[in-house]
């Protein structure tokens, strides 16, 4: 990223800020990473879920005001680190739908500020981990939607994932980050035409390309894929520029004719006349 651009949480913030107030009869939740936490997330009308690094201090909510003297206190008591946490919490089992398969885990919630990114906004804290897993914790989550079951933001975290592989492909097959453009309207429109030629890709392999044998020869030529049984996206591009040089393309529709397909032909009579002409000349010589 160069000197003049933004953050990612406040490239994210503009996004989130720009869909609520489009959409203001609905909630927004944005889901994100570890980068993906600050305090331009605190957006009107929209929520924030992301991951919590191992070693963020998380503080219990704020208190109420005591009528003292004096500034009332911005957070509560200290929590500690998600490892602290989760020493003496008590946890739930639970039953999650993540990447279209349902899992048992277990889950602790509590209430609490992340004071170092998010300052003062209310938040909610959810460890997770697999029954029987010898670390304190597996996942710590973090979101602003305080109305939300430790399902529902465990479910909502997994949202990103299908995003991650999207843009991997996007940026590492179809090269949709390798356009040299300068020009702010160029720039706004080749990323988003790039991810439009993916999608466009995927549905045409779905509906017309598709073919189970493909994976069985891929497997052949790259035998370390042992677990390989679905396409992938180089597969479903494999087998497209594979399609482009058995079919044959013209963009002239059967019977129509253009001016440069009648400039060719009047090229190809005039060549033939002046050949003839040649041969006529070269026989009188003869």
């Amino acid at each position: 990223m160069g000197l003049d651009s933004v953050s990612t949480p406040t490239a994210a913030s503009v996004t989130s800020s720009r869909t609520a107030t489009r959409i203001s009869c609905r909630i927004i939740h944005g889901v994100g990473d570890a980068a993906f936490h600050g305090k331009p997330l605190i957006v009107e009308g929209a929520t924030w879920t992301t991951r919590l690094p191992a070693k963020a201090v998380l503080h219990g909510p704020r208190p109420p005001r005591t009528g003292k003297r004096g500034r009332p206190r911005k957070k509560g008591a200290r929590l500690g680190t998600c490892a602290q946490i989760a020493d003496g919490a008590s946890w739930q089992t639970v039953t999650v739908r993540t990447c279209g398969n349902d899992a048992t885990v277990q889950v602790t919630t509590a209430d609490a500020l992340w004071h170092g990114s998010f300052k003062h906004a209310p938040g909610q804290l959810v460890l997770v981990r697999s029954p029987g897993s010898a670390k304190p914790y597996d996942l710590g989550l973090f979101t602003l939607d305080t109305a939300a079951t430790a399902v529902q933001v465990i479910e909502r975290y997994s949202w990103r994932w299908p995003v991650e592989p999207s843009n991997a492909t996007g940026k590492q097959i179809l090269g949709v980050g390798d356009a040299c453009n300068r020009v702010q309207a160029a720039v706004e429109r080749t990323v988003p035409f790039g991810f439009l030629i993916q999608s466009l890709l995927i549905i045409w392999y779905t509906r017309s390309g598709y073919d189970h044998a493909g994976i069985t020869r891929r497997r052949l030529l790259c035998p370390w894929y042992h677990t390989k049984h679905e396409p992938a996206a180089a597969d479903m591009l494999a087998k497209l520029r594979r399609e482009f040089l058995k079919a044959r393309f013209s963009a002239i529709r059967p019977g129509h004719t253009t001016r440069s397909n009648r400039r060719l032909r009047l090229d190809l009579r005039h060549h033939r006349c002046l050949t003839r002409k040649h041969e006529i000349s070269m026989r009188q010589l003869v």
